[in-house]
């Protein structure tokens, strides 16, 4: 069924609609004021709204389009995620109110952070490399975020992605991604990546073609766990980078 977005929004702002899994035939309609700028794949009407959030907001909406199957407002926010189902039209009103949570909808605000890590120096000639076509690049973070949702089960998204001079990579990838909280890592991986493999410590999903091994959560419990000596001990080559952050749920190799 058709979806309709009502972006509103205090002063100038650049919303990008980024859709994943849509059927072709499914329209994504924007209203919004004037003041605002809409980048991605969508059928662009601009109608007059209220700048504006809560009642006014809904009220609005109600009367120029119809029944409003989700509201979010943020004060601060940069992401907004909307998970679609297949489910039927739900009767009744949405009322807004404090605490709701659901990951079908979310709202953050993503920023840049620093990170520990270290990138491997190039090796001696009397060091043979035993497995020559691989790249290992481990990811440990140690929750994926701070807010009430940090119990439940989230996504991480990883990007792997080629060098700024681009061309073909010609070794095999291999991700050893650790988390001691339950989350699911989700695995974006560029054109030119011949081969991927990836370790993880949770659920994995991915639209490439790609190996996947879990990591059983024994393995590597306690403070003294060691990533880089879990992989020489199943012969994987020498680590090429290794990449500790506190706080992260997009992380970009």
């Amino acid at each position: 069924r058709p979806m309709t977005l009502v972006l509103a929004s205090p002063g100038d702002t650049a919303w990008r609609i980024k859709t994943d899994g849509l059927a072709g035939l499914l329209d994504c309609i924007v209203h919004a004021s004037e003041s605002v700028h809409v980048q991605g794949a969508c059928v662009r009407v601009f109608e007059p709204s209220p700048v504006g959030s809560g009642k006014a907001l809904l009220d609005w909406s109600v009367g120029h389009i119809g029944p409003v199957t989700s509201y979010r407002h943020a004060d601060q926010a940069n992401h907004f995620y909307i998970r679609l189902s297949a489910d039927p039209p739900q009767l009744g009103t949405c009322s807004p109110r404090d605490g709701f949570l659901s990951q079908r909808f979310l709202v953050s605000l993503e920023k840049r952070q620093e990170v520990s890590g270290c990138q491997r120096s190039p090796r001696p000639h009397t060091a043979p490399d035993l497995h020559p076509g691989q790249d290992v690049h481990i990811v440990e973070v140690e929750a994926p975020s701070s807010g009430p949702l940090t119990g439940l089960q989230t996504d991480v998204h990883v990007e792997v992605d080629v060098g700024p001079l681009g061309g073909q990579v010609m070794r095999e990838v291999v991700l050893l991604l650790y988390c001691p909280m339950p989350v699911n890592w989700v695995i974006h991986s560029a054109a030119g990546l011949p081969l991927l493999t990836a370790h993880t410590s949770g659920r994995v999903t991915h639209k490439q073609l790609m190996t996947v091994q879990r990591i059983q959560g024994e393995e590597l419990m306690g403070p003294n766990r060691d990533l880089i000596g879990w992989a020489r001990r199943r012969g994987l080559s020498p680590v090429a980078t290794y990449t500790l952050v506190a706080q992260a749920n997009h992380i970009r190799l």
